[in-house]
């Protein structure tokens, strides 16, 4: 098998353009995507026998991408989760559940983590934003935010793996150690280092050409923020809408994957934990066996994208994974790209 994921083949870009060209055709002409027209065979990737392997963001997307914000400012709830919403890209929200604007706006915030959980991504920031002189004062910020966490949102799993900002401008003498082992303890995962509007990426081209330069370079993207057209710290409304007009058109061209942090962590850290290989290939099935060594299944639970070779006369094919979940994905070219947990996984002709 291949020891976790190969530099991408660039191939699966042209095979995963390939894909959304043929289900968008299929959608378009009221067919189903087995009948729909073939993508010209320039796009077509040669099938030549090379291993199934994990692709290194979600879907096969280029890059990867996340949003922030500090505080739980009263602009987020009135500015940033509306238009969030419209643009259907997630935000993940590190509050001061012990401070600010919180305690009398706690109904709001659960409502929307409650009703937009895909949108709505509550992190920790430390439950009184006041810092921390040592890892006894850290894990009681901790606790109490943890709490709240929990009862804000009843209906995701807990435990979970939850992102954790370090608040600014005050003390901290926490040592990165320190840090690391604290956070383990209660499932959750440091952030990116803050960077972002006003202080960083001040200009919309400036957003666009970090943005650009994310896809190109294939890595993960991030801006932070404060207030969104009110309180401190302030990011314009109209700089916040491109940015989100940006980032949008850039998932819609299938060209970045626009996730919570929390999901891009998981996604990494399966990635690079995952072995996959084929114990079967023939003309009618195809069996592959993905393994994630190392991690919490409970914790790390999001699907990995897989590209694997299949027979080059199917057109398309039936995915069962673990458990007997089952789904239909297009194959062009002899090659097939779907999402999958950890165990066997068939592929059978469904053309």
């Amino acid at each position: 098998g291949l020891p976790g994921p190969a530099a991408d083949d660039p191939r699966d870009e042209i095979v995963r353009r390939a894909h959304l060209r043929v289900e968008e055709a299929a959608k378009a002409g009221g067919a189903s995507a087995a009948s729909a027209p073939a993508a010209p065979a320039a796009l077509l990737p040669p099938a030549d026998g090379a291993a199934p392997r994990v692709l290194r963001w979600k879907d096969g997307r280029a890059a990867a991408f996340c949003l922030a914000f500090d505080d739980g400012c009263a602009s987020h709830l009135d500015n940033a989760i509306p238009l969030l919403r419209k643009h259907r890209i997630p935000g993940t929200f590190y509050i001061i559940y012990g401070a600010g604007h919180y305690p009398w706006k706690h109904e709001q915030w659960e409502r929307c983590a409650s009703e937009s959980p895909d949108i709505v991504v509550l992190g920790n920031h430390t439950f009184t934003h006041k810092g921390a002189t040592s890892v006894e004062e850290l894990e009681k910020e901790l606790t109490a935010s943890q709490d709240v966490l929990r009862a804000a949102a009843p209906d995701l799993p807990w435990p979970r793996l939850v992102s954790f900002g370090i608040p600014g401008g005050v003390p901290w003498k926490i040592s990165k150690e320190e840090l690391a082992e604290t956070l383990a303890k209660f499932h959750l995962v440091e952030r990116p280092p803050f960077q972002g509007p006003p202080f960083a990426y001040k200009t919309v081209d400036d957003m666009r050409r970090y943005v650009q330069a994310t896809i190109d370079k294939g890595t993960l993207g991030h801006l932070d923020m404060h207030g969104v057209g009110a309180d401190w710290h302030v990011t314009d409304l109209a700089y916040f809408t491109a940015l989100l007009d940006t980032l949008g058109a850039e998932r819609d061209a299938g060209r970045l994957w626009v996730a919570s942090a929390i999901d891009i962590h998981k996604y990494e850290r399966e990635r690079d934990a995952a072995t996959v290989r084929t114990v079967e290939s023939g003309a009618g099935r195809v069996v592959l066996d993905l393994a994630v060594t190392g991690l919490d299944p409970s914790l790390y639970d999001l699907p990995l994208t897989l590209v694997a070779d299949v027979p080059r006369d199917w057109t398309r094919c039936r995915v069962e994974g673990p458990g007997g979940a089952t789904a239909d994905a297009a194959v062009l070219g002899g090659r097939v790209l779907l999402d999958a947990r950890p165990g066997r996984i068939v592929l059978t002709r469904a053309d």
